[in-house]
């Protein structure tokens, strides 16, 4: 631990000793956010919130969104086990694991303002994004649905009313890799509306990994992602945004690896990146909908924002898991989803008063097969939600603010399942809950902006789909207080927070086939406590040279364990057990990552820039028993490009994970019969050029 924390010490220290040089250079920008639903500057938000901006995200390699584990601090971001076009999120140690539909998300993912319940498939490939931003702790007062661990929002860029627009670029790259993507947009009706239409193909032709199996298949990628939006100004105070998006996935995904013997075989030459499967591996992924988003400027003090969407999914998801040819530990995922939303949100900001209030319904259902229809149970699930929140804020003397916040949810879900050689079975569950928020901040200077506040978060209960265990309904707690400071003309940005959060009925999916017949995973509801720290820094010590870097720490407990967990959760021995002091699933103690790029005029018509990233995550449980540890891990990323004084275009050759490092990020271990690791990706070289035209 006391290395780590030196080294993440001295990773700050470096950004410190470049404050002499800062006064010959621009200061940084304040970004414009909507974290509390109205813009402010990031700077004056009584929240810890990440954001990273449309140069960011280019500057840094972030092709999808497992990208924010390279500048998010605390944040574990990875895919479920056998499902590369899924998300597995976690932040402060709350999210969701298992791609389906038994428990909710407990990080929030909004993509231009509309809540994406399932994150299967969420593998959002980042093009044409104008910001993301990401909330840490819990979501509910500000937000349609209520989250535990926080939220992520993608914002794309919208129509220009004024500009017209057109961008293609072509990537290739090691691996077979190939994408496309493009931009175009122009404005309409004299400026009164305006259009703009995105899409991105990938291609990954090669495999990643290798199945020995003669009869088995190679992993591969494709995907298809298109966004249309139009954007229509018929009044001054009214504005209407209409968008339908697609996103169309056909990949082999790569089988576990056999990482120890079992009885069924081991790992026959001693590559973690070679595995044996039989099975005619895919995941298909179908996800689109539609939206419509009104803004209507009642007066100077008030707004009105209907937000409408529909959504649909559909996922068929086929691997192995036991890295050897035997078939032991197979998974078979067939889901349909469906969802419809509604949001209002009324507005008031005047004088010394801003105050948000909402109403948020969703309607969603879902339908699941477990194994090929003809032989699977069936579950059908339908959810009803609604919720009322509000939360405003006054500045009782010059610089200092109070706030409080207020929000209930009515929460219903029914299920049925049944199918060929299982009963036909229902169950209906009905959850109501008030959670609330209240907090401080004070502008002491115009440098330095501190906030404390208290949260309560919620996240409704429900049925396992898989066999045993009833999912009761989530609480958290959180305390936190930060401080948002800059220095030497905004040339210096030091921001950090610290929480402690309190978790009952935290869910938790154990694989349980062996120890409870006929329930494959089984849901058990633990109690938890947490605590950590977020720091994150920017400078601009020289002119063209910009510096970033994050700290996080945390630490967490399992302080009760469900009672109705069985003595041992394996057959034979090793046994696995369950203990209060072990810790929570995906929380690495220690985080930390640093970037720098460097913008270097070679003529008057071209540009050079440099750019490095390095992050470092510790090690984290994928499971309550503690019996394995994942990641641990040291990346580094690395491009140059070149770009026309007018960034009409642009050439870059980029690098991630130079160094080639591998590691495990999730597996199934069951004493004697199966013992599995997933691997994170190699080292993969790409070439992008782009223009503008």
């Amino acid at each position: 631990m006391l290395t780590e924390l030196r080294a993440s010490t001295c990773l700050f220290a470096a950004m410190g000793v470049v404050a002499p040089a800062l006064a010959q250079s621009a200061g940084l920008d304040d970004i414009v956010v909507t974290a509390q639903r109205r813009e402010q500057g990031l700077q004056s938000v009584p929240l810890s919130v990440s954001v990273l901006d449309s140069a960011a995200i280019e500057t840094r390699q972030i092709f999808d969104i497992r990208g924010l584990q390279a500048s998010v601090p605390n944040i574990v971001l990875e895919p479920p086990p056998g499902a590369p076009g899924s998300v597995s999120l976690f932040i402060r140690g709350l999210g969701q694991d298992a791609a389906n539909f038994a428990t909710d998300p407990g990080v929030a993912l909004y993509i231009n303002d509309v809540y994406i319940a399932r994150q299967t498939g969420a593998l959002v490939d980042l093009y044409d994004i104008e910001r993301i931003e990401v909330l840490r702790g819990p979501q509910g007062t500000l937000y349609g649905r209520n989250s535990t661990g926080g939220a992520v929002k993608v914002v794309n860029r919208e129509p220009d009313l004024e500009t017209m627009v057109a961008r293609g670029e072509v990537v290739g790259g090691s691996y077979g890799t190939l994408d496309l993507r493009g931009v175009v947009g122009t404005p309409l009706a004299g400026g009164k509306a305006a259009i703009r239409a995105m899409a991105v193909y990938r291609e990954r032709s090669d495999n990643l990994f290798t199945n020995l199996t003669p009869t088995g298949v190679q992993d591969r990628r494709s995907a298809l992602t298109s966004l249309v939006q139009l954007k229509a100004v018929p009044r001054d105070d009214v504005e209407l945004l209409l968008a339908w998006d697609i996103n169309h996935q056909r990949s082999i995904p790569q089988g576990a690896s056999a990482a120890g013997p079992t009885l069924f075989g081991d790992n026959t030459d001693g590559d973690l990146r070679t595995y044996e499967s039989a099975r005619n591996a895919k995941e298909d992924f179908d996800q689109g909908g539609i939206s419509a988003r009104v803004r209507w400027n009642l007066s100077d003090a008030f707004s009105l924002t209907s937000i409408t969407a529909f959504r649909y999914s559909n996922m068929l998801l086929v691997n192995d898991a036991d890295g050897v040819e035997a078939s032991v530990l197979e998974t078979y995922q067939d889901l349909g989803q469906t969802q419809f939303t509604q949001e209002f949100l009324l507005g008031y900001v005047k004088g010394r008063v801003d105050a948000v209030a909402g109403f948020f319904y969703i309607d969603e259902t879902n339908e699941f097969f477990d194994a090929p229809p003809e032989t699977a149970r069936r579950s059908y699930q339908d959810t009803g939600s609604v919720a009322l929140f509000a939360q405003g804020g006054v500045e009782v003397i010059d610089g200092l603010r109070v706030m409080g916040g207020v929000r209930y949810t009515s929460e219903s879900k029914t299920l049925q399942a049944g199918g060929p050689g299982f009963p036909i079975t229902g169950d209906k569950a009905s959850f109501d809950q008030v959670t609330w928020r209240a907090g401080v901040d004070w502008r002491v200077s115009d440098q330095v902006f501190l906030y404390a506040s208290a949260a309560t978060g919620f996240k409704a209960g429900g049925f396992n789909p898989f066999g045993e265990g009833t999912i009761e309904p989530e609480t958290v707690t959180t305390y936190e207080g930060g401080f948002k400071t800059d220095f030497f003309e905004n040339r210096l940005r030091l921001n950090g927070t610290y929480f402690r959060s309190s978790f009952k009925n935290q869910a938790s999916i154990l694989f349980t086939a062996f120890v409870i017949p006929g329930s494959v995973f089984t849901y058990y509801n633990n109690d938890a406590k947490y605590q950590g720290v977020e720091i994150e820094a920017s400078a601009r010590p020289l002119p063209g040279l910009q510096l970033d870097g994050s700290f996080g720490w945390l630490d967490s407990e399992l302080t009760r364990p469900d009672p109705d967990l069985p003595p041992t959760l394996s057959p034979f021995p090793p046994f696995l057990t369950v203990e209060a002091g072990n810790r929570m699933r995906q929380t690495p103690e220690f985080q930390w990552s640093f970037a720098g790029s460097y913008t270097h005029r070679l003529s008057e018509r071209v540009n050079a820039i440099l750019a490095v990233s390095y992050r470092h995550s510790g090690t984290w449980f994928s499971n309550e028993t503690n019996e394995r540890p994942f990641g641990g891990f040291d990346l580094v990323d690395m491009s140059l490009a070149l770009e026309s004084a007018s960034q009409r275009w642009r050439i870059t050759a980029g690098v991630t994970n130079l160094t080639n490092q591998q590691y495990e990020f999730a597996g199934f271990r069951i004493p004697l019969l199966v013992d599995s690791v997933y691997l994170n990706e190699p080292r993969i070289i790409r070439v992008t050029v782009g223009y503008s035209f």
